[in-house]
This record gives structure tokens, C-alpha cells and sequence, in this order.
């Protein structure tokens, strides 16, 4: 800001030099990204079972949504036939001066706003999850507090504390902490390392970046290749080491003219010698030239003519 003015000022005559020109920036101390593993993930999810916290980590692990998507996340916005959840609000906290508490608010960018599919264990956890508040709900009664939205509306929550209210969002992140411990993450792991685990994951089976960015609701496909490159460079690697899992045991090909007595080339093993041209063969990286006939030899001079 200070140098847009001062390099403003020179351009105008203003001033003769930008004093803060020559000032070198301080180095930027970056944290060491610590993303859990797949397996972590199910663990953690695991870890969660019968808790309050079931449904926020579940939603958290399958979709890599914000911790304040997560928290937004309504019953109206969740199509429990099909699996689809639209995500369109966050919940973030606020303090007031009677405390504490957590109020709706919009999310980060327009691609933010996006519809994210369940996969068919969630799904079926999140079918249970309705029934079960359902029963909760009806056995509070006017003690139930569905959060009201800008216009006054109730709103009936998917992830709430119990009552139907806010969960509130520092709770769930504390609760993410002790969580990832019996899931045996690294202590500096942050919830929101979970949606970089999420990204992470789905590159690494090959779904397309742009489907990636569409889940993650990035302001655009580049930037989900410049954060999770990694996870495409690591695919074809880990392509390979399945298929040597699958097909290594079938044995190894040898090229033509280095198997020794008594080992099998290929399927037509004992067709071919050593030098012999062709696939594999000791003359494989010669040239076509290389093939041609000999014509060192001189030829002889041509008959006479004839009377």
C-alpha cells in the first residue's frame, strides 16, 4: 500500500525517489503442511463413532469441505435419495457481549456454492443420522432451537450440538484435535488438513483436476494443480507399482541374446539367436542402413564390347 503511493508520487513528480524501494521483504516462515493419510482418515472417522462429532468429521473426510461449510450444511440442502449436497451457506463465530456464539454467513467465492455427492457408506450414515435426530427433536420438544438465517427463517442444521443450535466452531476444531490424536495424526495436523487429504486422495486415483476443483469449490482448476500437483505426479507411480503387484509374478522378459541356457524369452523362445535382427535382439538399436549387403567388394570391370 505505502509503496503504490510512494512509486505514484515519483510518477507524478511528487517526490524525487521511493524510499521504501531498496527494502527487502522479511522472509515468510511457511509451516510444514502435515496431511493425513488415507488410512489416517478412516481411522479418524472411526475414532469419531457415537460422538457428537460423528457427523461433522464424516462430512469433513467424504467431501473436503470447509470447517464452516461443513457446520452450514442444512437438511434442505442434502437430497437423501440421491446423495447430493448442495453447499451455499457457513457458519463462522462471533462474540457479542453477553459471549460467545456462531451466526451464517456466505461462503468465500461464487464457486464456492456447489453441489458435492456422498458416497454410499455416508450416505447411509447420514440416512441413520436424520432418523436419529428426528427422535431427539420430537422428545425436546420447544427446546429445540433451530438457528435462524438473514430473513428470520428457522433453519434445521445436520451438524448441531444437541438442541438443534450452532455448533460452535472453535468446539469442533478443539474436538478435531483430541480426535486426530486417537487417529494417530501428527500433533500439528489442523482440521483443515483434512480437506488437503481429501484433494490429495482424489488426485492420486486419477480424478481429473477440474472435477477436483469443482469438489473443493476452488476459484479455479490452476489453482487446484499449483496446491495439489503432487497428488497427479505421485499417480502414474503408484499406477505402475499396482501393476507390477498384479502382473509381476508372471516373470521377467529378457532381451533376445542375454537369456542364458535354459530360460524362457517369450513365447516363441528358441526361434531367435543372439545377433539376430530384430525385437530385443543385439542388433535392435542399429540402423536400416546397417542391414544393407555388404559392398566392399570391387566389382569387376565390364566385358568388352562386343563386334
Amino acid at each position: 500500500m505505502l509503496g503504490s503511493a510512494l512509486r505514484q508520487g515519483v510518477a507524478e513528480g511528487l517526490i524525487t525517489a521511493n524510499a521504501v524501494a531498496a527494502v527487502k521483504r522479511p522472509g515468510v516462515q511457511r509451516r510444514e503442511l502435515r496431511w493425513p493419510t488415507s488410512e489416517q482418515l478412516r481411522a479418524l472417522v472411526e475414532a469419531s463413532r457415537g460422538t457428537l462429532w460423528e457427523m461433522p468429521i464424516l462430512l469433513a473426510a467424504v467431501t473436503g469441505a470447509r470447517r464452516a461449510e461443513v457446520l452450514g450444511i442444512s437438511w434442505e440442502d442434502v437430497d437423501l435419495k440421491t446423495g447430493t449436497i448442495f453447499i451455499r451457506r457457513g457458519v463462522q463465530p462471533v462474540r457479542h457481549r453477553e459471549g460467545r456464539t456462531a451466526e451464517f454467513t456466505a461462503l468465500k467465492t461464487k464457486r464456492s456454492r456447489r453441489v458435492v455427492q456422498l458416497p454410499p457408506f455416508a450416505l447411509e450414515r447420514t440416512r441413520l443420522h436424520r432418523r436419529e435426530q428426528l427422535k431427539r427433536r420430537g422428545a425436546l420438544g420447544p427446546r429445540w432451537r433451530d438457528p435462524l438465517d438473514e430473513h428470520g427463517r428457522p433453519i434445521a442444521l445436520v451438524c448441531e450440538r444437541g438442541d438443534g443450535f450452532f455448533v460452535y466452531p472453535d468446539s469442533f476444531t478443539s474436538a478435531f484435535k483430541r480426535l486426530a490424536h486417537q487417529a494417530s495424526m501428527h500433533p500439528d495436523t489442523r482440521l483443515h488438513d483434512v480437506r488437503h487429504a481429501v484433494a490429495t486422495e482424489l488426485g492420486r486415483q486419477g480424478v481429473q483436476p477440474v472435477i477436483v476443483s469443482a469438489v473443493l469449490g476452488h476459484a479455479s482448476p490452476s489453482l487446484t494443480i499449483a496446491v495439489y500437483q503432487h497428488a497427479w505426479q505421485e499417480g502414474p507411480a503408484e499406477a505402475a507399482q499396482a501393476l507390477e503387484a498384479a502382473l509381476g509374478p508372471l516373470g521377467r522378459w529378457q532381451s533376445v541374446g542375454t537369456r542364458g541356457p535354459g530360460i524362457i524369452n517369450g513365447p516363441n523362445a528358441g526361434d531367435e539367436h543372439a545377433g539376430q535382427e530384430g525385437w530385443g535382439g543385439e542388433d535392435s538399436n542399429l540402423r536400416a542402413a546397417d542391414y544393407e549387403p555388404s559392398t566392399s567388394k570391387k566389382r569387376s570391370d565390364p566385358p568388352p564390347d562386343q563386334p
